[in-house]
């Protein structure tokens, strides 16, 4: 009997062991996810934070820059 209630209390022990590694692998895979998408949007935000730098946008900023040089020349030159 007495060795019926020592299996008991060790399969008992076992099963919480088995459970408490199950879990703590479970928040640690939860953590490592949470961290690459953490770093994910920090890149992602790192690189897109000056839309300036957008292919279309840096060709109309220079146009735009190249135009208003042209007007200050030539205001400067008129002057």
């Amino acid at each position: 009997m007495e060795k019926l209630e020592n299996q008991r209390k060790d399969f008992g022990k076992k099963a919480l062991n088995d459970n408490f590694v199950m879990s703590n692998e479970m928040m640690k895979r939860e953590k490592e996810l949470k961290r690459h998408h953490e770093n994910k949007f920090k890149k992602n935000e790192k690189y897109t934070f000056f839309p300036f730098v957008n292919g279309e946008m840096v060709e109309e900023g220079r146009k735009h820059l190249g135009n208003q040089l042209k007007h200050d020349l030539q205001s400067y030159m008129d002057y």
